[in-house]
């Protein structure tokens, strides 16, 4: 009886023995199992769907998905989003989804193929993210995506982008920036504060840069441009206290306000066929020394070269005038009550002739001139002045404060519009009303003060 129960007792052992390694060996497909080789949802093991026990998936309109962090659970170092979910397709990933403290601790995030679109702030201010890899299926990306995840340094882009939305990588820690041939429109504030970031390569596909796209960006050094810009949008590399040289593309109309205040170029040689420069557009570029502006430009802002190495410099003055070029851009050492604009001169800044109460004996235009800059001639005190019919644009507050202007003479008074913003309607002014000198002044000191003249 005995020898039996021994028996009995030693097969049982053997059989959980067995069964126990068995266990540790499994492999299969248990629901519910934790074991390396599953592929049940919210498994968390190499081969199986791990990281998805940290997601959130919802249905969106036409079936597929969209993903977010589970802000209930602290986030593992890594997470790569599924492809596809319970049989369906992830396709987005959902507007402030790992935004903030959503998915704190989170350092990589692979983002898979099929995922079309990230939603706006999707991981705003996600302080822990070192690591973004985008895919070729992305052609879409919310304003803001990755604004402030100021510890983000290396972003894999996919080559389905052709917009990199308003304010995507504000604040990031990027160090180095080339985006992909399909890139063609970059909004503003794009890669603004992105302090760590030294050198941007942009593919000709981009033909259009936003205002500040990469204003503060203290590191930049180097930049290359693509040839099909034809504008540099305002503030658009605004302090970028390192940059200290760029080349222009030859297609560029336009120099936006304060594009390159603050920078550290040393020279600048604006090409053939730049038309309009903003207001500061190179102010507080200390360094800058050699200036070129091409006999192109119509249209002169306010402070262009205030407080750079050119302005400073008194050879560059002449008759307590500062030109660049054929273009008149302060003139508040003038002495004596009058002044004549040498011949050649195309353009008078912005502010050139603040003098405040002084050149009581006017000051004669010469007749190659096609613009007069917004306050052009604000607080003299002169009482008559002869606009030629080589003029087609004059600035708001042009004659703002000239209490003694009693005569305004426009040879030619046809064809006049006036307007407060260049997007509004330009309203067709009368030749009659400029046609007559005495009129002419007064609406140019009170009734047009605010807006900007310009012939058709």
């Amino acid at each position: 009886m005995k020898r039996k129960l021994v028996l009995a007792v030693a097969i049982l052992a053997a059989a959980l023995a067995a069964c126990g390694l068995a266990a540790c060996n499994d492999t299969g497909n248990t629901p519910g199992g934790n074991t390396p080789g599953g592929d049940t949802p919210g498994g968390n093991v190499p081969g199986g769907n791990a990281g998805n026990e940290y997601l959130v998936f919802e249905t969106l309109a036409d079936g597929s998905l969209q993903v977010s962090a589970d802000s209930g659970k602290e986030m593992p170092e890594e997470i790569v989003i599924p492809s596809e979910y319970e049989g369906k397709p992830v396709t987005a990933v959902k507007a402030q989804g790992f935004a903030l403290n959503r998915a704190e601790g989170l350092e990589r995030i692979v983002i898979p193929e099929g995922v079309t679109s990230i939603g706006e702030n999707a991981f705003y201010n996600l302080n822990t993210l070192e690591s973004a890899v985008l895919p070729d299926s992305l052609i879409e990306m919310g304003m803001y995506a990755f604004a402030g995840c100021a510890a983000l340094q290396d972003i894999e882009f996919g080559s389905g982008l052709t917009v990199i939305p308003v304010g995507a990588f504000g604040g990031c820690a990027i160090a180095s920036l080339t985006l992909p041939e399909t890139v063609t429109d970059i909004y503003f504030d794009a890669f603004r504060g992105c302090r760590e970031l030294t050198g941007v390569t942009l593919p000709d596909s981009v033909t259009y840069l936003g205002s500040s796209v990469f204003a503060e960006c203290e590191a930049l050094t180097e930049v290359t441009l693509p040839k099909g810009l034809t504008s540099i949008e305002n503030a658009t590399f605004k302090d970028c206290g390192s940059l200290t040289k760029i080349e222009i593309p030859a297609g560029v109309k336009s120099i936006g306000s304060s594009a390159f205040e603050g920078c550290a170029l040393n020279k600048i040689a604006l090409p053939d066929g730049v038309e309009r420069i903003g207001d500061r557009a190179f102010y507080y570029c200390d360094e800058l020394a050699s200036v070129v502006f091409p006999d192109s430009i119509s249209e002169m802002g306010m402070d262009v070269l205030f407080s750079t190495a050119y302005y400073d410099n008194e050879t560059n003055w002449k008759d307590g005038v500062l030109f660049a070029g054929c273009h008149l851009l302060d003139a508040d050492r003038v002495t004596g009550e009058g002044y004549t604009v040498p011949k050649g001169t195309r353009t008078i800044a912005g502010g050139a002739f603040d003098l405040s109460g002084s050149l009581k004996k006017g000051i004669v235009l010469n007749e190659e001139l096609v613009y007069l800059g917004r306050e052009a001639f604000k607080n003299c005190a002169f009482e008559e002045i002869v606009i030629h019919k080589s003029v087609t644009m004059i600035g708001s507050d042009a004659f703002f404060g000239c209490d003694e202007l009693e005569r305004v003479v426009f040879e030619d008074p046809e064809n006049w519009t006036r307007y407060i913003s260049p997007e509004d309607v330009h309203e067709p002014i009368r030749s009659s009303e400029l046609a007559d000198p005495a009129n002419a002044a007064v609406l140019l000191k009170d009734s047009y003060r605010l807006f900007t003249l310009e012939k058709q």
